[in-house]
């Protein structure tokens, strides 16, 4: 699993802490859809700010450094090793750039941890992960779409320990099998990557207590993952997650 993703300054304020902090978290997410566990993902930064002269009239140092606090913010939180990040200098717009890969399902076992309760699962059930990798594109119809969506607080920041739980269900739904599409939520919003995960001919009958409003108003929350479940995981799919829906062909 690869994912790169860049966060450049528009405005001449600088990149924020939370642009930052949320661009790591957005690239480890697309490894764990893509089939990794977050433990296995290595990063790396490159933080481009103007040139000397430009830096000594606008600041761009002090800006960069909020980039940088809000990139290793995310990265210490998980323990994610940092290979080969850099700072450069351009003669363009500042820039922040976050690439991530790991090796989809590592070798080790992974605990399906609940997304509600506690409980710890006796050895027998836990999944030796393989090799797999997930697709961002739903191959066929028959799948449930689910919402897979870390817990915040009342300033939108993300519960990094649910997050954490949440990631390892999501590896560990991988490397059963059970999951046959998934990608992370970008930041144009649930229904926007659900499109962008469907291929031709496919739609999206939605659940009952969800209306197309309703999916659209979706926004993003950072590490939050689509996942289409295949038809005979769905039952054994937690409660706790979000159904947008089943996949079937248009008609």
């Amino acid at each position: 699993a690869f994912a790169v993703h860049s966060v450049e300054d528009r405005t001449g304020a600088g990149i924020s802490f939370r642009d930052a902090h949320d661009a790591v978290i957005r690239t480890i997410a697309d490894c764990v859809a893509g089939g990794a566990d977050f433990t296995d993902v290595c990063l790396s930064f490159e933080t481009a700010v103007g040139t000397l002269p430009d830096i000594n009239a606008t600041g761009d140092i002090s800006t960069a450094l909020g980039c940088l606090l809000g990139a290793y913010r995310a990265q210490i939180e998980y323990l994610v090793p940092d290979s080969n990040s850099r700072i450069r200098l351009t003669d363009g717009a500042p820039c922040f750039t976050v690439s991530a890969a790991a090796k989809p399902g590592a070798g080790r076992h992974t605990a399906p941890p609940k997304l509600l309760g506690k409980s710890k699962p006796e050895p027998s059930q836990m999944a030796t992960n393989k090799p797999h990798i997930i697709p961002n594109a739903v191959p066929s119809p028959g799948g449930t779409v689910y919402l897979l969506t870390p817990a915040t607080d009342a300033a939108g920041r993300v519960d990094y320990e649910d997050m954490r739980r949440m990631w390892q269900y999501a590896a560990h739904k991988a490397a059963e099998g059970a999951i046959v599409a998934a990608a992370a939520v970008t930041h144009d919003g649930v229904a926007a990557t659900l499109r962008a995960m469907l291929s031709d001919g496919l739609a999206v009958s939605l659940a009952a207590n969800l209306s197309a409003a309703g999916l659209e108003n979706l926004g993003h929350v950072p590490g939050s993952i689509l996942a289409v479940v295949s038809p005979d995981a769905a039952a054994d799919f937690d409660g706790a997650c979000t159904v947008i829906g089943a996949v079937n062909g248009r008609e």
